[in-house]
């Protein structure tokens, strides 16, 4: 018997249960579950390959069908990012955990408070044009990865496509941010194999193009840039309508072109679904919050000092400081850290061979040389008179 999964098995996950399957499931299964009357290649060419050519159909019509993600549409993010010293990191999650336990300080309007609190790990791609056009324009593209290591793990293993605007349309704290659930994995050709459309599900890519269009790119100009790693230790703030904020202490590490850096910041978040769907005067009641969640958190840490400086713009500044390469004219050409890795590798193994060759290398024996030496003795001058 051919199992039901394995069938539709080429389908990604959102698309096995459309309604414009239906008609022909029950017709596919009767044909795969046929039983052998004729022999192998009688059975495979009355049952398999028909199944298969129409299973390949059904792939490219349903595609069509597929909803787009449900994580696209522009959202507004606001938040405060606050720089920290290193040396603080401890001090500073020992204080919101002790702080949030029970944040009664933040009760008001008759709505009290309460707090979770997660580890995670995240890995960042970000990408961008040869002329750096997306870190200029305070923008961003990245691939972000979470592996959640304590807490909820309804994220865990979640991938999304993020694509985030400057904040010219906005506030000082203020950013909008759209994202796409990650879908790619099958063989993609030509433009659809670029790094970050063969990301996408192919319903989302025509949004994906329209927004990256709005910030002056286009896809086929983007490449990899840098690749940010972070642990995130959070508490989460909710009332009884559900999530209002998060602090997320951010301890970041970037390695490229052989240079390492590394940056701590606190990011205080409104929960951006809430926020993006509030009007005038519940926005202004949310930003009252994180108001008094950063103004709390600045009163006991002085050290503390806001910087709106996005992630990408730190890490490329961090790296540039911590190395002699132009790490603009490394980008300009496409340049990465396995290239330059490739080319020390060669330059080296290349001079190790001529140091060999000239250590195998034998002087060559000296030919005589002769010198006439006059003989200014008696006995020369004696000889000579006799002649």
């Amino acid at each position: 018997m051919v199992d039901r999964q394995g069938l539709f098995a080429g389908l990604p996950g959102d698309q096995r249960d459309l309604p414009a399957l239906a008609p022909f499931r029950t017709w596919l299964l009767q044909m795969a579950n046929v039983e052998r009357t004729r022999g192998p290649f009688d059975r495979w060419l009355r049952v398999a390959y028909p199944a298969r050519m129409l299973r390949r159909l059904l792939l490219l019509a349903v595609s069509s069908l597929a909803l787009p993600s449900q994580e696209a549409g522009m959202r507004i993010e606001s938040e405060a990012k606050l720089a920290v010293p290193e040396a603080l990191a401890e001090d500073v999650w020992r204080y919101l955990l002790t702080r949030y336990a029970e944040p009664r300080f933040l009760d008001r309007d008759g709505r009290t408070f309460t707090s979770t609190t997660g580890v995670e790990e995240f890995c960042d791609v970000y990408f961008d044009t040869p002329e750096l056009e997306l870190l200029r324009a305070a923008a961003g593209v990245r691939h972000r990865t979470r592996n959640v290591l304590e807490g909820s793990r309804s994220k865990d293993g979640r991938q999304l496509v993020q694509i985030k605007t400057d904040r010219s349309e906005y506030g000082a704290t203020e950013r909008g941010e759209v994202k796409y659930e990650v879908g790619g994995g099958r063989l993609r050709l030509g433009l659809d194999a670029h790094p970050v459309l063969r990301l996408l599900r192919r319903v989302d890519q025509a949004a994906a193009l329209a927004e990256l269009r709005k910030l002056g790119v286009e896809v086929a100009d983007l490449d990899t840039v840098l690749e940010l790693r972070q642990v995130r230790r959070r508490v989460y703030v909710h009332d009884r309508d559900g999530a209002v904020a998060t602090l997320t202490l951010d301890q970041a590490t970037c390695g490229e072109w052989g240079a390492n850096a590394r940056f701590t910041e606190v990011e205080i978040e409104l929960n951006e679904l809430r926020y993006t769907a509030a009007d005038v005067e519940q926005r202004r009641w949310l930003t009252g919050v994180l108001a008094t969640l950063q103004s709390d958190l600045l009163g006991k840490f002085p050290a503390i000092v806001q910087d709106q400086t996005s992630k990408y713009a730190k890490a490329f500044d961090a790296l540039q400081a911590k190395t002699i390469l132009p790490l603009r004219r490394l980008v300009a050409w496409r340049c990465k850290t396995e290239h330059l890795v490739v080319v020390g590798g060669l330059l080296g193994a290349g001079l190790l061979a001529l140091i060999w060759r000239l250590s195998q290398r034998r002087p060559a024996a000296a030919a005589p040389v002769r010198v006439a030496v006059r003989d200014f003795s008696p006995t020369y001058w004696l000889a000579t008179a006799r002649r």
